[in-house]
């Protein structure tokens, strides 16, 4: 092979001459590229690139059978050199997508072999790049340079096909593009203006005109190219430097070529590097980078091009008490990072297995990776969907006895999802959260607002995004569930301290037409002693949907109205929905800022939903876009001007999936990107708006009554409920396990429908024992809410009432209980209020399942229709038609006492305990402050 003349081979100098190749100069904000005057000394760099700050120059040599090739500019760490200044010499395989065909009988191996001299790429540097000998070109008349249908194809001698691996096309660069310096600069870092800000249009360096004399000035013209592949040109937008050595050789010009560099370990496989306090992979398909993440957890993201930085979802708060961890890099191509009470061992195939360290359980595997067969492609796939964004699949191994919980409201029935596949996706009664605590002893956070799915089989454990960037999950060691979840609030936020106010019971029905039948409800309350805290303003009390604002007509003076249920104790939420008619008042303003769903079939994504008139109408209804900032604020403007100023406390966000029939959520396209890419965390960044809101007019204490959550939506002060659920003795039954399920998946403050909502009829005997032990079961419940469409129904308008729902309706056997149970709820408030403060410091619920207090019992495992209500107070709900006792399980660890008998009794057993119609089995754990507190 014929090496380029201009490049003589002569031996690399031991030290790199950092100091003289970087430049202060203010050329971009990123870099720009320079060279040496000629003649160059032997040994001297071809290339420099001036870098900012924090990055140093080096060379990458690329040869094929120890013929040198080509010389390109990257960049290094300065804190990785020697007190001599000294860099360590590293071995780099290139991409197979960037073969150097320089001669056409060479025998193309797995890929080009770089040496980089001296040093390793830079932390978060992706892509490198290589400057290749061009074939010559002659200049035709017209202006434009040209080389033959033999060059273009790579076959001519000393030709280099020059391929740009992108993220998509979102940067405008083809990827047969090719670039010579007469085709005027790239855009730059600085320069290059992404959909949502300033962002690169490709990780590594990019290029600017060493002439620019600031990096305030406007970009050039992008070069664009057409059908052969080549940018069109023109001498009027060529920005070179003619004094550069690239003007000097533009009868030769070079060509850019991208690739991706990965180290080589002494067995031939990529090695990992320590990167910061982590570890990063390099391969042809793949970036993997495993990085502490808090105590005693670690965050892992694999991507098929580069790793997304920009964007942490529920991840996105500082990391709280971040320790350093201990890493090795070994040359067999492996390495371990230990962090608390995890570690991780990477294996030389980029398989990871995460252990248990410390000296009782040291080297015990908590979860691995797993390659599902032989001749798959690893245990991460990221399949190209031709848009820039994957399909990604994460597979684990599956364990025999392990038991799984979290994940958000499922509706399934089950506590344990082990064994089931659930889907990812955000559904009236359904709530995607995608973390799961095992009791294996870890939580594991699969950080994607994507849709998809989690398959929870025997044998192994597949995570799967629809569509993505990157896959990306965080997992955590505890040595119980109260560890777990404490780390998990520390790492997506803890919630804020309940209000006061609503811990007591909260009055709502479909639907209270006018500001006189509200207060009715109200003031009978008051003259019967009945406590009352909260009462609920619920839909169509608007004139228009998304005017957010109440109609005159039905509501002439909510201020006076809010000032009165003060006067009693009461509290008024109101039901705030995210869809508009066309004539709202608020619609432009909405669509003017961008802040409107789109569909990905043209215009604004719309559904139907009933709209106030005389004819029943259904409406096209659009969609307010939760994940733009500006819509956010708009609509905390509307709810500050149109609610708060009349004296309404809190607001009840309904239908925020957003409630969108299956087969049209997929075309959504939010400010944040496409529906099945971010749509799971729509209703996260709803109650976020909320939130914020009332942090700024100075209430640190948000609550915002909501139907739809992710991981994080804790933060942001919400009391989730279970949707419209069936009234029966079996949605009972599922609604205790899904609840705690909710709870061990970071939400505090969840709650039902009492009486379910879909339906019951208040004078039928059967019913009133539904609505009687569903009361019983509100009581001991986070958040204490009767709510339902009674019987006579109507057909689903804005002129829909519902029949009564309040706790005289349901005849005098009922009266005394539901009254007593009132009663019970207000002396247990202090104790509540106990448990909000323990939430919000430790992030632990509570309403949680048995073994969270007392994970050494292996039948608290077991145990799925009782629950610990705190520390102390055991509850056990009737959830069978007819029942008058049931079976009681005890943990092992404490004493225990009937509050309905006083019998003390030791824990590790199982009872069988009346159960009459006038209650539940309740015990209080002896000795706790519980115990001089009057329950039954």
């Amino acid at each position: 092979m014929r090496r380029p003349a201009r490049w003589p081979r002569t031996p690399w100098p031991t030290a790199a001459p950092v100091t003289s190749a970087h430049s202060s100069r203010p050329d971009c904000a990123a870099g720009s590229l320079s060279a040496p005057s000629r003649p160059r000394p032997t040994g001297s760099y071809p290339y420099a690139l001036h870098w900012a700050d924090k990055h140093l120059p080096a060379v990458v040599w690329t040869s094929y059978g120890g013929q040198e090739t080509s010389r390109a500019p990257t960049a290094v760490l300065p804190d990785e050199a020697d007190r001599a200044g000294r860099l360590p010499q590293t071995w780099y395989r290139g991409d197979d997508a960037f073969p150097h065909p320089l001669d056409h009988d060479v025998r193309r191996g797995p890929g080009a072999v770089f040496r980089l001299v001296p040093g390793q790429l830079a932390h978060g540097d992706v892509v490198t790049g290589a400057f290749t000998r061009g074939p010559r070109r002659r200049r035709p008349s017209h202006g434009r340079p040209t080389t033959s249908t033999r060059s273009r194809l790579g076959r001519g001698r000393r030709t280099a096909p020059a391929l740009v691996r992108r993220r998509g096309r979102a940067h405008g660069l083809d990827p047969e593009y090719r670039w010579s310096p007469r085709d005027g600069p790239l855009p730059c870092a600085h320069h290059h203006r992404g959909a949502r800000g300033v962002r690169p249009p490709l990780r590594g360096f990019t290029f600017c005109s060493s002439n620019r004399s600031s990096a305030s000035e406007p970009p050039p013209q992008r070069p664009r190219p057409h059908s052969t592949g080549r940018p069109r040109l023109s001498p009027s937008n060529s920005t070179v430097n003619p004094a550069s050595p690239e003007a000097l050789d533009a009868h030769s010009p070079h060509r850019l070529a991208i690739a991706t560099a990965t180290r080589i370990g002494r067995n031939g496989m990529p090695m990992y590097q320590h990167v910061e306090a982590g570890i990063e992979r390099r391969t042809q398909g793949e970036v993997l980078r495993v990085e502490p993440w808090g105590p005693h957890a670690v965050r892992v993201r694999a991507a098929a091009d580069s790793i997304d930085d920009e964007r942490s979802w529920a991840l996105d708060l500082p990391v709280r008490d971040a320790g350093e961890a201990e890493v090795q890099v070994r040359e067999d191509g492996t390495a371990r990072l230990v962090n608390g009470r995890i570690t991780v061992e990477a294996d030389a195939d980029g398989r990871l297995r995460f252990l248990r360290t410390g000296e009782v359980d040291e080297g015990r595997e908590l979860l691995a990776e797993k390659r599902p067969y032989h001749g798959y492609p690893g245990p991460r796939v990221h399949t190209p969907r031709g848009d820039g964004t994957y399909t990604a699949e994460q597979f684990f191994e599956g364990y025999d006895g392990e038991r799984i919980h979290g994940l958000g409201q499922q509706p399934h029935g089950g506590l344990d999802h082990k064994g089931r596949v659930i889907d990812l996706v955000q559904r009236n009664t359904v709530v995607t959260i995608p973390f799961l605590h095992s009791s294996r002893g870890y939580g594991l956070l699969w950080n994607s607002p994507a849709t998809g799915r989690v398959e929870l089989a025997a044998d192994a454990t597949r995570w799967v995004a629809d569509q993505t960037r990157q896959i990306d999950y965080w997992i955590v060691a505890g040595d119980n569930p109260a560890e777990i979840m404490s780390a998990y609030a520390d790492a997506t936020g803890h919630p804020p301290l309940l209000p006061d106010w609503a811990s007591g019971f909260w009055q709502s029905k479909l639907r209270y037409r006018t500001q006189d039948e509200l207060l009715a409800v109200a003031r009978e309350h008051h003259r019967r002693g009945l406590p009352l805290s909260v009462i609920v303003c619920d839909f169509f009390h608007w004139t228009r949907m998304g005017d957010w604002s109440f109609d005159p007509e039905d509501w002439p003076d909510p201020a006076a109205m809010t000032k009165e249920l003060d006067s009693l104790g009461v509290r008024l939420v109101v039901s705030v929905w995210p869809t508009l008619e066309d004539d709202s008042a608020n619609l432009d303003a909405l669509r003017a800022c961008g802040g409107l769903v789109r569909d990905s079939h043209g215009g604004l994504l719309r559904h139907h939903w009933p709209a106030r008139g005389g004819d029943q109408r259904y409406l096209p209804m659009a969609y307010y876009d939760a994940t733009h900032p500006r819509a956010r604020h708009l609509l905390w403007e509307q709810l500050h001007a149109n609610y708060l100023r009349s004296g309404v406390t809190a607001f009840w966000l309904d239908a925020c999936e957003p409630d969108l029939p299956p087969s049209i959520a997929p075309r959504a396209v939010y400010h944040a990107g496409p529906g099945p890419q971010v749509g799971n965390a729509y209703g996260a960044e709803h109650a976020r708006a909320v939130a914020d809101g009332f942090r700024a007019t100075g209430d640190d204490r948000p609550l915002s009554l909501i139907r739809s959550a992710w991981a994080g939506s804790q933060r942001h002060g919400v009391a989730l409920w279970s949707g419209d659920i069936l009234p029966t003795f079996d949605s009972l039954a599922a609604q205790v396990r899904a609840g705690l399920n909710v709870a061990l998946s970071g939400i505090p403050w969840w709650h039902t429908d009492i009486g379910g909502f879909l339906g019951g009829n208040p004078d039928d005997p059967a019913y009133r024992e539904l609505l009687i032990r569903w009361f019983q079961y509100g009581t001991f419940s986070p958040v204490m809410r009767l709510h339902g469409d009674r019987e006579p129904n109507q057909p689903f308008s804005a002129r829909m009432s519902g029949g009564p729902n309040e706790v005289w309706s349901y005849g005098e056997q009922a009266y005394p209980i539901l009254r007593h149970h009132l009663l019970l709820r207000e002396r247990l408030r202090p104790y509540l209020h106990g448990l909000a403060e323990t939430a919000h410091r430790t992030g632990a619920p509570p309403m949680r399942p048995l073994f969270f207090d007392f994970p050494d019992d292996a039948t608290a495992w077991d145990v799925d229709d009782q629950y610990m209500l705190g520390p102390d107070l055991l509850v056990a709900p009737v959830v069978e038609a007819g029942a008058r006792e049931r079976a009681v399980h005890l943990p092992h660890g404490a004493r225990w006492i009937d509050t309905a008998t006083g019998t003390e009794h030791e824990g590790g057993r199982t009872l069988t305990v009346a159960a009459p119609l006038e209650r539940i089995p309740v015990f209080v754990r002896a000795g706790s402050a519980l115990t001089g507190t009057q329950v039954y």
